[in-house]
């Protein structure tokens, strides 16, 4: 498990705290919330909260600042404050980290509620239903995502077929000396010639459209499949 910083972290619970615990949704109908044992911990910004591959033994609220989902250096998602992370891998007995967590802005204060706290606490039904619910609402949104980059990717494919289809390149002046680097780059790779005015619209396309385009015009299965939104989703939802 990740080091946990070496901090004055002894301040007594108070109604800042348990505002962000309110706003998590981890103690909705729960009566006794000084119960769950929360305690506050603050990190600097770039500090591992946990690594993947820890142990999942807690969960963790943003009181202020926020953390970054990553996944090999790469973030995933950001959670701030009043959300909960960590929580997904609490769902079962021995599992371990994902992803690594890591502070993301300035200094991030965090709650961090134990699994046992959970399970010796009297109302622990009702906060692994509200674990159950966060983890749900977190599949929705990444359902919504997904979808929304689903919709782009269509419309951007349709895009690069309608501008670089053998007729429509045929239909465009074939003059070199006009073409620009990126579109000579694309010219080779390809085996279809850009002109000037190709390169302009290019130039008006969507990031994900023109990586597309550099992947290669000849292997289908170099399009994002369907697979991607499933991934996403996981990612996503994990954090």
């Amino acid at each position: 498990m990740a080091k946990k910083p070496d901090i004055a972290s002894a301040q007594p619970l108070g109604s800042y705290y348990e505002e962000a615990i309110v706003a998590s949704g981890l103690a909705d109908d729960v009566v006794d919330i000084i119960g769950l044992a929360p305690r506050p911990y603050r990190y600097a910004e770039g500090e591992f909260i946990c690594r993947h591959g820890d142990p999942s033994e807690c969960l963790w609220i943003i009181v202020t600042g926020s953390v970054a989902v990553r996944e090999q250096n790469r973030t995933l998602f950001v959670r701030r404050r009043g959300q909960v992370v960590g929580e997904q891998h609490l769902l079962g007995n021995g599992y371990q980290r994902l992803f690594d967590l890591v502070a993301n802005e300035g200094t991030v204060e965090l709650l961090v509620i134990e699994k046992a706290s959970i399970e010796a606490h009297e109302e622990k039904d009702v906060i692994w239903r509200n674990v159950a619910k966060i983890v749900s609402l977190k599949l929705r949104d990444a359902s919504i995502k997904a979808s929304s980059l689903s919709r782009q990717l269509e419309d951007d494919t349709r895009i690069l077929h309608a501008y670089t289809n053998e007729y429509a390149l045929s239909r465009r002046p074939n003059r070199a000396e006009d073409a620009l680097p990126t579109t000579r780059l694309i010219g080779r790779s390809s085996g279809f010639p850009m002109s000037s005015t190709s390169a302009g619209m290019l130039s008006s396309w969507s990031p994900h459209a023109r990586q597309i385009l550099f992947s290669g015009f000849s292997t289908p299965s170099r399009y994002p499949s369907p697979r991607m939104g499933v991934t996403l989703i996981s990612s996503l939802a994990m954090a």
